[in-house]
């Protein structure tokens, strides 16, 4: 009896050792899709110009035409994208921009411009929290969920035409479930979501830009 007991904890216990291991082991991959790859375009147009013209454009949101994919509870979630303008509360402060840096070199750089030739970038959130899409990144041939918000970066080249660059800000992977603990349940385990930071795609940014192109014309 004795014996069939410590197997029991034994078994238990590499049972429970499995569960909270084994998102360590899975492998998530970028793998780009064939589509839009500019992340960067010169507008006509003044900094000025290009900057009202985006903000009327999308007056009522944004929806780039991402694959959505479904929330937790199996419903396809609407996109809501809002755009944000610089010094608004919505808008990342440098610190925070800073924090998701690593692995993100081109928003690196961008946190190294001078403050003031970014008053006239826009921030594009999804403002519910709930909406995902499928992305570049696959877990077993799969493609999982994805999320991150955009910076626009306007720069004036001259007093006719302003350069656009598409940036993203806390790119992130929802890689299915995870088992442990959290600081709202206490000793208890249980699965939660296992949402992981990761590096900036492409053809996020060069969906939003090329939706921004076809709207910015004069």
């Amino acid at each position: 009896m004795k014996k069939a007991r410590v197997e029991a904890a034994v078994a238990a216990a590499t049972a429970l050792a499995a569960l909270l291991f084994y998102p360590c082991f899975k492998k998530i991959t970028l793998q780009a899709s064939p589509g839009p790859t500019a992340t960067v375009a010169v507008i006509d147009g003044s900094l000025d110009e290009v900057h009202a013209r985006t903000r009327a454009a999308y007056a009522k949101g944004m929806d780039p035409g991402f694959a959505a994919a479904a929330d937790g509870r199996g419903v396809v979630v609407s996109a809501a994208f809002r755009f944000f303008p610089a010094g608004d509360a919505m808008f990342p402060a440098d610190y925070q921009l800073r924090a998701w840096t690593a692995n993100n070199p081109d928003l690196r750089a961008y946190l190294d411009l001078p403050a003031g030739s970014r008053s006239k970038d826009l921030y594009l959130a999804e403002v519910t929290g709930d909406y995902y899409w499928l992305s570049e990144y696959r877990y077993q041939a799969l493609a999982v969920k994805f999320r991150c918000a955009f910076i626009l970066h306007l720069e004036s080249m001259d007093a006719l035409h302003t350069r656009l660059q598409v940036l993203e800000y806390l790119p992130e992977v929802w890689a299915g479930e995870r088992f442990g603990w959290s600081a709202h349940t206490g000793p208890v385990p249980g699965f939660f979501h296992d949402i992981r930071v990761v590096g900036p795609t492409t053809t996020d940014r060069a969906m939003v830009l090329r939706d921004i192109l076809r709207t910015s014309k004069r």
